[in-house]
C-alpha cells in the first residue's frame, strides 16, 4: 500500500475471506450487515476513484470488528 500505485488484489482477497468467515459463523443474523460493511464492489470502485483513504479503512475495519464482538457475543450465549 506505499507504493506509488498501490497494489490491493491480496487486501480485497483477505477481506472476501474474513467477510465469509463472518457470514458462515454469523448466518444469516449479520450476514447483511458484514456484506454491506465489506462489499467489496463498492470497496473496489472506491479504490479505482482513488477515494479509498485511511479514514475510509478505519471506519470499515471497526464497524467489521464490532460485528464481529456481537457474532461473538451471541454464539457464547446460545452455546451455553
Amino acid at each position: 500500500m506505499h507504493l506509488a500505485e498501490p497494489c490491493y488484489i491480496r487486501v480485497l482477497r483477505v477481506l472476501a475471506e474474513i467477510r465469509d468467515g463472518i457470514v458462515d459463523l454469523a448466518g444469516s443474523y449479520s450476514a447483511g450487515q458484514i456484506k454491506e460493511v465489506l462489499d467489496l464492489d463498492q470497496i473496489k470502485q472506491e479504490i479505482n476513484a482513488k477515494s479509498f483513504d485511511w479514514a475510509t479503512c478505519k471506519a470499515k475495519m471497526l464497524a467489521t470488528l464490532d460485528i464481529i464482538k456481537r457474532v461473538q457475543v451471541r454464539h457464547s450465549a446460545i452455546c451455553t
